[in-house]
């Protein structure tokens, strides 16, 4: 009889069910055992899963059953989760433990109060627990505006023109209904001013029971209006503003931006909102194409047609794209390099009308820790010379493409394109500047500075700049552009096109620098021979 031999792609058990530790930042939850089965959810450092360890091949999952799914809001009878991650460049994901998670705490009765402004037009709903202090309240609005200072903060019961204030230790009871002074309120109708909900602060409604509202106040003076701080920039501020962002990128850009993942080492998660802390919802892999509106440093996504299609959770979900995604028509490319300068080029946005701006810093923190200085060079072209820049030098560069807003009440749309690092050609040897000959043009014309570049003396192409033979090219990863290599190269003759023969050091025409004497060095090998102008004038 032939022997059958065991199926070693199908998961084994390896141990009972226990309980796992999360031992990684965080971890995904998949349908099936491998990579690439559909993500559920994500799992993050320090939670307990309860599941059986399995090997598939020799690769060791956890399987967890249907109630820890529940548990992990992911819509499945099983799911897996990877215990090593060596398969994918990881160390331990998941840890063996004797741990058991804690009992849930008891769930705190919660009822809904209603806090209008005592002096103005402005009012919100809150959830907050029955047996909450004053104090406790306070610390509640403040933290669900985001804003706000509790010394400055009054509850009062208003009674015609007279406020009565609440004492900060006294308890909630059964009021249901607060005037406060000394911060803004939404205006009523808003979403923000009807149905809000806020976690009560840690101590909140230490204590029990209440008593009635006609106990909770003293008679005080009328209460001046409070000077109101202007609010700090919260989370919940930080995602609204990078969604109008975005939203104001889609009705200014003409199509969604095209951007690859270049890197995914941490992995590139795709979350709910465009915030480090929403819910991930999946992720990106290496070189994945994705489109979409980018603003406030994240990306939309959006599905689209060929090798654009997304899975439906992912749609209309968010990315950071820091330096893990490049916006594919801004990558720059290295076309020529000089001395002191460089011709750069990228696809740009050609039928379309925007300006470019290429922006460039030292690759190397300046010594007292401060951020380098950034140059600009503006541009309406996709090609440009940059410069001047310090020779042998190691910079980053990136292009930034502006899209002038349609109408009034939008604003323009800048898009960025991903740093580049490029390494500068070598110093250009103190006895080759010295060398007259390096002076002259195709003429034989001795040439000086450029006013246009500041570059402070013409550099024929007589002189070999920038890399010797044994010099590797291309240290910066990026090849030149022969052709117009070859063009920076040449040494025309009388028939010289100035804007094909260029100083070495700052990429522009021998044209643009300051005429010098005749260099004469050579006239003793000529004849002297008599010439008749025959032109009505002749330039000298």
């Amino acid at each position: 009889k032939a022997r059958v031999s065991p199926d070693t792609s199908a998961p084994r058990p390896t141990g009972p069910i226990g309980y796992f530790e999360v031992v990684f930042s965080r971890v995904a939850v998949r349908t099936q055992p491998t990579t690439e089965g559909r993500m559920l959810n994500v799992v993050n450092r320090g939670q307990l899963l309860r599941g059986v360890p399995h090997l598939v091949g020799e690769v060791p999952w956890l399987c967890i059953g249907a109630q820890v799914c529940k548990e992990l809001n992911a819509d499945a009878k099983e799911a897996w989760v990877l215990v090593h991650g060596k398969t994918v460049g990881l160390g331990e994901l998941l840890r063996a433990t004797d741990k058991k998670p804690q009992a849930p705490k008891p769930k705190i009765a919660k009822v809904q109060i209603l806090l209008k402004h005592g002096q103005r037009p402005g009012e919100i709903k809150l959830m907050v627990p029955v047996s909450s202090m004053i104090e406790d309240i306070k610390k509640i609005l403040i933290d669900e505006l985001g804003r706000g200072h509790i010394d400055k903060l009054q509850f009062v019961k208003k009674t015609g023109n007279t406020f009565q204030e609440y004492s900060k230790s006294e308890k909630l009871g059964t009021l249901r209904e607060i005037h406060v002074l000394g911060i803004g309120l939404p205006a009523p109708g808003t979403a923000a001013a009807a149905g809000a909900t806020a976690v009560s602060p840690e101590g909140a409604g230490a204590g029990g029971g209440g008593p009635q509202e006609q106990a909770l106040g003293r008679t005080t003076a009328t209460a001046p209006p409070v000077p109101e701080p202007a609010p700090p920039m919260d989370e919940q501020a930080k995602i609204s503003a990078n969604m109008a962002a975005v939203a104001n990128a889609r009705a200014v850009l003409p199509e969604p931006l095209e951007y690859e993942v270049v890197r995914d080492d941490p992995p590139v998660y795709v979350r709910t909102e465009p915030s480090a802390n929403a819910a991930a919802v999946g992720k990106l892999e290496l070189g994945q194409l994705v489109l979409g509106f980018s603003g406030g440093g994240w990306l939309r996504l959006r599905s689209g047609s060929g090798g654009w299609n997304l899975e439906a959770p992912l749609v209309g979900s968010w990315v950071f794209i820091g330096v893990r995604l490049a916006h594919r028509r801004s990558k720059l490319s290295v076309r020529v390099r000089f001395a002191e300068a460089l011709e750069v080029a990228w696809p740009g946005f050609p039928q379309h009308q925007v300006a470019y701006s290429v922006e460039w810093k030292p690759s190397q923190v300046v010594e007292d820790g401060s951020t380098p200085i950034s140059h600009f060079t503006g541009t309406s072209d996709t090609q440009v010379l940059v410069g001047p820049i310090p020779q042998g030098s190691a910079i980053q560069m990136r292009v930034v493409t502006k899209f002038p807003a349609p109408l009034p009440n939008r604003s323009d749309a800048k898009v960025f394109g991903p740093w580049k690092d490029v390494k500068m050609r070598k110093r250009i040897l103190a006895e080759l500047e010295d060398d007259p000959e390096v002076r002259l043009d195709p003429f034989g014309q001795v040439r000086g500075g450029c006013p246009a570049s500041g570059c402070w003396s013409y550099v024929g192409n007589t002189l070999p700049v920038g890399e010797d033979q044994d010099e590797r090219r291309g240290e910066d990863e990026d090849s030149e552009d022969e052709e117009a290599v070859n063009a920076a190269r040449t040494y025309a003759n009388v028939q010289a096109s100035p804007s094909m023969v260029k100083c070495k050091r700052c990429g522009r025409s021998y044209a643009d620098h300051r005429r010098g004497p005749e260099s004469t060095l050579d006239l003793a090998k000529y004849t002297l021979q008599s010439f008749m102008v025959m032109n009505a004038f002749v330039y000298i």
